[in-house]
Formats: structure tokens, C-alpha cells, sequence
């Protein structure tokens, strides 16, 4: 992997460390269910989607770049905002997107969201995230789930 694709895989998994995905409460065969399952993706604007989970919270999914993405979510109503720092640092550039275009498909008990380069998705039964890396061909790049090693 280049460094251009070492830094976008640390991006993604410092999004999915700080978004507040969960793992699920229990695996598929076990009792118990999982804290939060997505119920609903919807196009907000041209770079950004926004997950509706089943506890009424919200997630925005924002595209920066075809192969870059930040993950937002404000359990208290915000809207999505620049991150905040003590002490203060502006870590965002100006002008941070570039063309974008991606897709939103509802397949296999997931939500994917998809930009030809990059595929993002949320598993709608138990919330959990992963990526894949399209260049590849979707199968011979690292796979990252959210809170494990990418593979």
C-alpha cells in the first residue's frame, strides 16, 4: 500500500474509533441484541448521507474525497462541524472537497455507500462498519471492521 493509502486507512480508522460505532452486544447465534442497528441512509447533500439509528440518534457520513470520508455524530443534535481542539487547532484545510460522487444501495442486510473508490458499510441489524478499497477489485485490500485490526 502506498502512503497516500496508508494515510486514508488511518483516517477511516480514527473516524470509526471516535465515531461512536459499537460492536454488537452479541454475535448472530447468541441471545441479546445489539446497541444500535441502522434503520434508514439518505442523500443530505452531494457529499454527505446520514444514518438514522434505531435509538433516534443520527451519523453524517461526509466525503471529502473519493477515498476519503469523516464520520459525525453529535448524540446531542448538532449538526456537523469542524472538530473541536484544546488547545485550539484548525485541522481541516478551507476548501476540503473535491468532486464526489457516491452512491447509497440498500443490499445483504447492509447499507453501502459506495464512490468507486471506496465503499463504506453499515450493517443495518447491528451498526457495525467496514471498508473496502474498490481498487483492489473489493477482495485483496485490507478490510477493517470498526475496533479490529484491519486484515
Amino acid at each position: 500500500m502506498n502512503l497516500r493509502g496508508k494515510k486514508t486507512m488511518l483516517l477511516i480508522l480514527a473516524a470509526a474509533a471516535v465515531s461512536g460505532l459499537s460492536a454488537p452486544a452479541a454475535s448472530a447465534g447468541q441471545a441479546g441484541a445489539a446497541e444500535e442497528s441502522v434503520k434508514e441512509a439518505r442523500r443530505l447533500n452531494p457529499t454527505s448521507a446520514e444514518l438514522i439509528l434505531s435509538d433516534g440518534h443520527c451519523m453524517t457520513v461526509d466525503f471529502y474525497a473519493p477515498d476519503i470520508f469523516r464520520l459525525f455524530r453529535d448524540d446531542n443534535g448538532g449538526i456537523v462541524r469542524n472538530p473541536e481542539a484544546e488547545p485550539h487547532a484548525d485541522i481541516l484545510v478551507q476548501n476540503p472537497r473535491k468532486g464526489v460522487y457516491y452512491t447509497i444501495e440498500e443490499a445483504d442486510g447492509s447499507w453501502n455507500l459506495s464512490t468507486g473508490v471506496i465503499s463504506v458499510s453499515f450493517d443495518k441489524e447491528y451498526g457495525t462498519m467496514s471498508v473496502k478499497d474498490l481498487r483492489s477489485g473489493g477482495s485483496g485490500g485490507p478490510r477493517c471492521r470498526d475496533r479490529q485490526p484491519c486484515t
